[in-house]
């Protein structure tokens, strides 16, 4: 990691915060040896950023929710479980931060291995009510928060120990909803398939804060 900085005295906007996390998980993950070691969990983040920059836990905290919810960040969910003294297993989630490919991207710049768009030869200013959302999707303004939910079940199941084919098959499904959520009326069929799909598998592996959000959003389109 590079040497300690003298502590920045000035207000700093929140645009520059980012760009502080984005360049210190980017560091470590250039200068780690291992996957793992890509890793930080939130406390120590913030105590190094802290130590760094003189920044608050709470800068750090609600702008890297910021920078997980526009996949620059991945949230890394490990399954854990610890034994009571009196022989009880309970579980205790390990929650750490690394960055994302898209994040890396956002700091080396454009590269040659980065997903194309396949909206790529549209012009979205010209679409009315429709945004780009993350690197390659286009989402209709009043599907955001349902995009967003998307999101962050998609990085949950890549970082579970589920099997890599229901990986597959389950974020195949977000992906297809996700599609959809560029029409400003999105195929009623082709969502209730897939979601009908995504609740059963996610309810059998927890995520049930995440997927209760997301159906809150999801229910209008559906019912």
């Amino acid at each position: 990691m590079s040497a300690k900085k003298n502590i920045i005295a000035k207000t700093l906007e929140p645009d520059e915060i980012r760009d502080l996390i984005l360049n210190y998980l980017y560091e470590l993950h250039q200068s780690a040896r291992g996957v793992k070691a890509q890793e930080i969990k939130l406390r120590d983040l913030q105590r190094q950023l802290k130590s760094e920059h003189g920044l608050s836990q709470q800068e750090v905290s609600s702008n890297l929710d910021y920078l997980v919810q526009k996949e620059w960040v991945k949230q890394v969910l490990r399954d854990r479980t610890f034994t009571t003294k009196s022989g009880v297993e309970v579980p205790n989630e390990k929650v750490s931060y690394k960055v994302s490919d898209l994040g890396i991207d956002r700091v080396e710049g454009e590269s040659r291995f980065k997903k194309q768009s396949p909206f790529g030869a549209v012009n979205i200013g010209n679409v009315q009510g429709a945004v780009v959302f993350g690197d390659h999707n286009v989402v209709n303004n009043q599907f955001i928060p349902l995009a967003e939910h998307l999101s962050k079940l998609e990085q949950a199941v890549s970082a579970t120990g589920m099997p890599d084919n229901e990986k597959i098959a389950l974020i195949g499904d977000i992906e297809t909803i996700k599609s959809q959520l560029a029409k400003p009326a999105p195929d009623q069929s082709i969502l209730r398939q897939a979601w009908t799909t995504i609740e059963r598998v996610v309810t059998a592996h927890g995520f049930a804060t995440i997927l209760v959000e997301a159906a809150k959003h999801i229910a209008p389109l559906i019912s």
